[in-house]
């Protein structure tokens, strides 16, 4: 019989409680010592030296001016290939593709250039399509491909831009790359797809760039000269290129800050790429892409980043707002501040060294966005940790933003019916659902719906016909804004709060074909900026008034309101918004447009902004209430984290935030907060689903559930409320980033609680069966008498503790499917 890959090991002693045992690294902490002009004369971790490969520690490039520069690329378009019955024009003008009849893919070489191996080029064109939209959820598909050629003939072949969302008028797409060693030119190839169309529908591409990255657009250090000296920081200042740098520098701790203000001397708009880098020499150092994968470090790389865009460019983030390096027995980590929002990259740039990279965009001298703040805080913990050591000095730093300000009723979940359905979100805007809520009293947790990132638009456009096209669907949302009605309100909101592009029209992200929610019409996204400051009737006046009704239908029918629900948290707010008013409102700093280097304000930072108020608003109105997520999106979402009580997030085995990447980051993010794994996909379309469901969120903690309309038999609600019982022994004892255990074969390890009583979860993630073994460190059980295995989820044969002197304690038994 195939085993379970599933396991949980409780490890406990029989003897007397120990106190817990400290896993970071406890003392020696950061060192650093600095030349007068801010370079970094040496750097000890740990009470140890590490090899730097250079001095510098703050770098810029200048992005400004880059797609001013002449370009070197020439067209010279031709047809490679397309279906008989498109067509194409290459004459003249723009390239343009018309699709009709059979759906298939066309290929047009555009031209070529010449190139060098190793350096950086922009890549740029401007893209329309007749239904001003691309790649947004409705065909077509519109990309450029590079073929690399070098000197031999040889040849790469890269997708190297996608252009995605509203195109009402030509849209600049851009994209940063380098060119691989040893390249000589390069082929540019427009790439089209389509499926099958009942009606003809075109895009073009034109004036495409390809411009190298020359002088400022270089990494060049910033010169620096010694302000003053004291408190165990250093300060130096230094100016390049019309911008003047401050940077302050904390010598020692763990861990140690480095802190820079950037200020635009000039009158006109920067867009700039700053670095906060430790020149440490790559040779024998591994860089951490996760808290379970690593590569050596060297070369350009980045660790796992996701595009901060939902649609309209490519803007990459960080998954995780930390990143860690690891050799000669130590582990280097760089953070960010989650309470600042930064757009940020961690990784190693060769010449530039392991850091912290940030889109910066300036406004003119004088100006409220001229200058700019970045902050990057230099860990240091012992190399076996990794990148989970800096992750728990992390929490221990700022627990505030890990932990629920208030207690969700948890423990109800004991209760029978309330482990698979535990929390419901309601509209209580509308009598008619606060009458609704009145009657369903057994859940533990009521919670007011809320969607203030992004305005889905009721367009009545059945799937069966062509989708709207944008000028109809901003057309639908000034007629939906006439109404009275809570859509209509939405839709006058959004119309002040959709961010605009670089022409001024407002941005449709996407289309959904028939969602789950809407089955039978095309839905628009639409996102919104949430900036509680933007002029006109905004998000944050949807919100009050929305919330205002909210409260006065719940006391009308005798509800209370346990909180508010966030659905898909902050995930449209990865957008960029170019208007002057938007910029203007904005408190943070500005990140820059990545298709036209103009200075924009971010949604994630005003999304920040908005839930800070939105906190404020609870306290005073709703004290006591509970906020919370719908966490599907990834990297940017980071910074609403601090305001959260709970991690709800809608997930499913079938591909949906779905895998070890996903939800071990999920993981992270819910820190002491209780993680919860909503499916998405019903249990009684696929027999089956439920049981790997389960099994999968338990290995991380993560509290699995049904949505409130799914139906679910005695035996699948059994199952559910077996996790749950699980779920909340797992969560009071608490995830631990560094397990301190290892699995043989392939196994993955994580670990809850501390020794005398901890957890540990077991997972193979591979097709084949593997025996148990599963070594666990004496940092975490000094002792290896007295220690007894029970399994609390799972199956496995004959579990074995095998104790070597002064060695680690060895979990052994039967074989994990």
């Amino acid at each position: 019989m195939r085993r379970s890959p599933w396991l949980i090991l409780t490890l406990m002693l029989a003897l007397r409680p120990i106190a817990p045992v400290e896993t970071a690294a406890s003392g020696g902490g950061v060192l650093l010592s600095l030349t007068p002009d801010g370079g970094l004369e040496s750097l000890e971790a740990l009470g140890a030296q590490v090899r730097l490969s250079g001095d510098r520690m703050l770098w810029v490039r200048e992005l400004t001016e880059v797609l001013s520069q002449p370009s070197v690329f020439e067209l010279d378009p031709r047809v490679s290939r397309a279906p008989s019955d498109w067509s194409v024009e290459v004459e003249g003008g723009p390239v343009n593709v018309t699709c009709a009849g059979q759906g298939g893919k066309a290929v047009i070489r555009l031209g070529e250039a010449p190139v060098e191996g190793g350096a950086s080029y922009a890549v740029s064109a401007l893209f329309s399509a007749g239904l001003g939209l691309i790649d947004a959820g409705v065909p077509p598909i519109a990309q450029l491909w590079v073929r690399w050629i070098d000197r031999s003939g040889g040849e790469i072949r890269e997708m190297i831009l996608s252009a995605s969302g509203s195109v009402p008028a030509p849209k600049r797409f851009t994209n940063l790359t380098t060119a691989p060693p040893g390249a000589a030119s390069l082929e540019l190839y427009f790439v089209v797809a389509c499926p099958t169309l009942e009606e003809p529908l075109w895009v073009a591409v034109e004036s495409p760039a390809v411009v190298g990255l020359r002088g400022s657009a270089e990494w060049r250090p910033v010169p620096l000269a010694l302000e003053g000296e004291g408190g165990g920081w250093s300060e130096f200042s230094g100016e390049l290129d019309g911008v003047a740098y401050r940077l302050g520098v904390q010598t020692a701790g763990n861990p140690a800050t480095l802190s820079l203000e950037v200020e635009n001397l000039d009158d006109r708009e920067r867009a700039l790429e700053v670095a906060l880098a430790i020149p440490i020499d790559p040779r024998g150092w591994r860089l951490w892409l996760d808290p379970r994968t690593e590569e050596p470090l060297g070369g350009r790389a980045r660790v796992r980043t996701v595009n901060s865009l939902v649609s309209g460019g490519y803007l990459p983030i960080s998954m995780y707002p930390l990143a860690a390096a690891s050799g000669e027995g130590v582990t280097l980590g760089l953070a960010v501040p989650l309470d600042e929002p930064r757009i940020h990259t961690f990784g190693h740039e060769p010449g530039v060294g392991f850091g912290a990279f940030f889109p910066v965009g300036l406004t003119g001298s004088g100006s409220r966005h001229s200058r700019a703040e970045l902050e990057v805080h230099l860990y240091a913990c012992e190399g076996w940790e990794g990148m989970r050591g800096i992750i728990q000095r992390y929490y221990a730093d700022h627990p505030g933003w890990f932990s629920p300000s208030v207690d969700l009723p948890l423990s109800e979940l004991r209760e029978p019916g309330r482990a698979s359905r535990p929390f419901v979100q309601v509209h209580l805007q509308y009598p008619s659902a606060a009458r609704w809520a009145s009657e369903y009293r057994e859940y533990a947790y009521v919670a007011q719906y809320i969607l203030p990132w992004e305005y889905e638009p009721v367009t009545g456009v059945s799937v069966e016909e062509m989708p709207p096209s944008y000028w109809e669907t901003v057309s639908k949302v000034e007629e939906l804004a006439g109404d009275a009605s809570p859509e209509g309100i939405k839709a006058r909101a959004a119309l002040s709060s959709a961010p605009r592009d670089e022409s001024g029209f407002a941005i449709v992200a996407s289309l959904l074909r028939g969602p789950s929610w809407r089955p039978g019409e095309w839905v628009p996204r639409i996102p919104m900026n949430a900036d509680p400051d933007l002029p006109g009737y905004n998000v944050w006046n949807y919100t009050t008034d929305l919330l205002s009704a909210a409260l006065s239908n719940a006391e009308a029918w005798g509800l209370e309101i346990d909180g508010i629900e966030l659905d898909n948290f902050m995930g449209r707010s990865g957008a960029v918004d170019l208007r002057r008013e938007a910029i203007e409102a904005l408190d943070g700093d500005l990140t820059y447009d990545p298709n036209t280097f103009r200075p924009a304000a971010h949604l994630s930072y005003a999304s920040a902004e908005y839930l800070q108020a939105l906190r404020e608003w609870m306290d005073s109105a709703l004290p006591g209430g509970g906020l919370t997520g719908n966490f599907i999106a990834e990297g940017y979402p980071n910074f609403g984290l601090p305001y959260l009580d709970a991690l709800p997030f809608e997930c499913s085995p079938r591909g949906f935030n779905w895998g070890d990447v996903e939800l071990l980051y999920r993981r992270f993010a819910a820190g002491s907060r209780a993680a919860i794994g909503v499916i998405t996909t019903p249990p009684a379309e696929q027999p089956g689903i439920l049981r790997e469901f389960v099994d999968g969120l338990i290995f991380y903690g993560i509290l699995p559930t049904v949505k409130e309309d799914m139906e679910v038999s005695e035996d699948e609600a059994s199952l559910l409320r077996e996790a749950a019982g699980v779920f909340l022994e797992l969560h009071s004892a608490g995830w631990r980033p560094v397990t301190g255990a290892s699995g043989e074969g392939g196994l993955l390890v994580e670990r809850f609680g501390d020794w005398p009583s901890l957890y540990l979860t077991i997972r193979n993630p591979g097709g084949e069966e593997v025996p148990l073994a599963v070594s666990v460190s004496r940092v975490l059980i000094p002792q290896t008498e007295g220690v007894r295995v029970s399994v609390l989820w799972g199956s496995v044969d004959e579990v074995e503790c095998l104790r070597s002197p002064g060695g680690p304690l060895w979990l052994t038994g039967g074989s994990i499917g």
